[in-house]
């Protein structure tokens, strides 16, 4: 059976009526699920308020994103864009943003990389700018085995 790794979701409302959405942990099968409901009922709640305010999912604390939780956020992008608000993607990691580059997602979602913040999850952090440096991407990538 798999272990959650000490996934926590948690919803903020700030006072400019922007929901945060902070995730912890492994975005992965087990874990999905929790997270497709909590953001469904965001939505609930963002039809009931009638609010337009953007929705921004904070990746920074996110070790691992799979193919679930991919499919978890590219669904909550397209009912928040059906819906007529921002869904914004905050500090993904390095690793997460490979992710999205090799799956050609990056254009579905907004993504937001605050200054402040480093993005690799492991300490010595760099920032991550419109490319994805080459180093990184090595340190992140390896060949299958026999290639």
């Amino acid at each position: 059976m798999p272990r959650d790794r000490g996934f926590l979701v948690a919803v903020a409302d700030r006072a400019d009526s922007t929901t945060v959405v902070s995730v912890r942990g492994d975005v992965d099968v087990a874990t999905s699920p929790t997270l497709r409901r909590l953001l469904a009922a965001v939505q609930v709640c963002r039809h009931r308020e009638r609010s337009n305010a953007q929705v921004v999912i904070d990746l920074s604390r996110v070790t691992l994103l799979d193919a679930s939780g991919l499919v978890v956020l590219v669904d909550a992008a397209r009912s928040a864009r059906g819906d007529g608000y921002p869904l914004v993607l905050r500090d993904p990691s390095l690793r997460t943003m490979r992710v999205l580059e090799i799956t050609r997602l990056l254009p579905v979602f907004h993504i937001e990389m605050r200054p402040s913040a480093c993005s690799d999850g492991h300490g010595d952090r760099e920032r991550l700018g419109d490319d994805v440096r080459r180093r990184d991407v090595d340190s992140f990538w390896q060949p299958p085995i026999g290639a």
